[in-house]
Formats: structure tokens, sequence, C-alpha cells
């Protein structure tokens, strides 16, 4: 209902606590958030139950040791407007078949980097 794709799947759920867990391997990013916003959102129009508490967990490998780091976030209505508007951008530049072109700074984890920057 949300026009997202049927391949998506969140990390965890917790029933009992209403929660949604997305899990991430990297750096932290503040539109990482629109992750567990979106799968709230899948979540309330399929099974019209409320959802307003979201965890990032971010998992590194740091020293030979791995490191879990969590953001606990409300689900406001902040977030659920910045899903809303990005999904909405990003389904007006595929269906005008706009290319977005290359950011001005390119993250060296992005999988494509060599392509775009070959050294």
């Amino acid at each position: 209902m949300l026009g997202l794709s049927s391949r998506l799947s969140a990390d965890a759920f917790v029933w009992s606590e209403q929660m949604v867990v997305d899990i991430k391997f990297g750096g932290k990013e503040a539109f990482h958030r629109l992750s567990t916003t979106g799968y709230a959102l899948a979540i309330e129009s399929i099974y019209e139950y409320s959802v307003n508490l979201g965890c990032v967990v971010y998992v590194a490998f740091r020293d030979g040791l791995v490191v879990v780091e969590r953001d606990l976030h409300a689900l406001d209505d902040e977030l659920r407007q910045w899903f809303i508007e990005s999904r909405d951008e990003r389904a007006r530049l595929v269906e005008e078949e706009i290319d977005p072109g290359m950011p001005a700074e390119c993250p060296r984890a992005c999988p494509y980097y060599r392509a775009c920057h070959p050294e």
C-alpha cells in the first residue's frame, strides 16, 4: 500500500514493545531512521497496529572485536513525513526518468565507488 518493494524485510519486529529493529553495518547516518519508519508504516498499513518506536543497530568490527551501537528513536510525525516525502521524490524521479546525477561527494563504502572513480 506504500508503493515499496515486496522484497523488503525488517531485521526484527518486537510485538510486545511495538518496536521495529533494523541492523546496519557501517557508519551512522541520519537517514537510516527512515528504514525503521518505513517498516513501521508498512506494518501499520497491513496489520492496523500502531508502531511508535524504532531502533537502528549498528554493528562494526574494530581491533578484532564486535562493536554494537544502538539508535533508539521515536517514530514521530516528523520522521513519518520525511519518509513520505523521500519516497515520493524517488518515485517522481523514476516516473519522469530523471537522472539524479552524481552526489557532491561519494562515500568510499559505496559498492560502485570504483566504477565511478577508477584509481
